[in-house]
């Protein structure tokens, strides 16, 4: 579970910085709107640095638990959510630059 959270947390970084680039200060309060379309409380009360990292070890835990309660918490979902609400806001070659970041990070 572990390693599956610090590779959400290096992805979710990647997404995190560019766009803090983009939206500027209002980016904590984007990704808690996106944590809020997930429907399952995956995240809880943590809340991401300053680089959009969570803490690994809470987050793995709260996943953990989730999935013994049966609610299939996938951390994963609120980089989805973020891409998918945030397609309208950016350009097509920023949109690109985080899907390549995001690709590069998967190799």
């Amino acid at each position: 579970m572990l390693a599956e959270v610090e590779r959400f947390n290096r992805r979710h970084a990647a997404v995190f910085t560019r766009l803090r680039a983009e939206i500027g200060a209002g980016v904590r309060n984007y990704v808690k709107t996106c944590q809020r379309r997930l429907g399952v409380p995956v995240f809880g009360d943590l809340e991401p640095d300053s680089e959009g990292r969570y803490p690994t070890e809470a987050l793995a835990r709260r996943v953990e638990e989730l999935r013994r309660q049966g609610d299939g918490a996938d951390p994963e979902a609120l980089i989805t959510t973020e891409m998918s609400m945030v397609r309208e806001l950016l350009s097509p070659a920023r949109l690109k630059d985080i899907e390549n970041a995001l690709a590069t990070l998967d190799d």
